[in-house]
């Protein structure tokens, strides 16, 4: 008798369980689909890596797969200052056009460097060093790459035995707009001393952000 009674509140509970939710109509629509886009436009970011014989101030923008992005050229600009005690500011400028039709970057393998310090965590090899400019002349140079590897690259040489200070600006596009980045570092290979830090830190010590 109570297994009888069990089965029919089972029913029961079933029948108005149908009434409550009833079955969505034919062809109904949840809207449309959210597609993700973080994983196909990373942000933009400015980096630099120090060597014993070349310093590097280069940024990578995203455009390929960017919703903003619609195809038509861009301009990413650089500026880079390396002042020695002794001889004074060096100069250097960068002007990118990433556009459609843009032949592939022809020499990006790495540059040949004999040092030991640690590189900063920039993955992109650096391209060939240019010559320094005489009397603190700016050293300009423009590049057109494609929208995929649109790369701004600036490589400074410097003696295998220096202490100067590198300053640096990047203008770059993006979905908030035209975005602006600062670098002021000094930097030296002195033994148990090398690497960069921000004007006025000590040795090997980077302050907390």
């Amino acid at each position: 008798m109570k297994r009888v009674t069990v089965a029919v509140a089972v029913a029961a509970l079933a029948a108005s369980a149908a009434v409550v939710v009833p079955a969505p109509p034919a062809g109904a629509d949840d809207g449309p689909e959210i597609v993700a886009i973080s994983d196909k436009c990373p942000v933009s970011e400015g980096g630099y890596r120090y060597f014993s014989d070349f310093f590097e101030y280069r940024i990578r923008v995203w455009l390929a797969g960017c919703p903003w992005y619609h195809g038509d050229r861009v301009v990413v600009r650089g500026a880079l200052v390396r002042t020695d005690p002794v001889t004074g500011p060096e100069p250097h400028e960068m002007t990118v056009y990433c556009e459609p039709g843009a032949p592939p970057p022809a020499d990006d393998r790495p540059h040949a460097h004999n040092s030991s310090l640690p590189p900063s965590p920039v993955a992109e090899p650096a391209p060939a060093v240019p010559a320094p400019m005489p009397n603190g002349e700016a050293d300009h140079t423009d590049d057109h790459r494609p929208p995929d590897n649109c790369v701004l690259s600036i490589v400074v040489p410097h003696p295998p035995v220096e202490h100067a200070r590198y300053e640096g600006e990047l203008s770059y596009p993006s979905a908030a707009g035209e975005k602006h980045e600062t670098l002021a570092l000094d930097c030296t290979t002195v033994e148990d001393f090398g690497g960069c830090d921000p004007p006025g830190s000590p040795p090997g010590i980077v302050p907390n952000e």
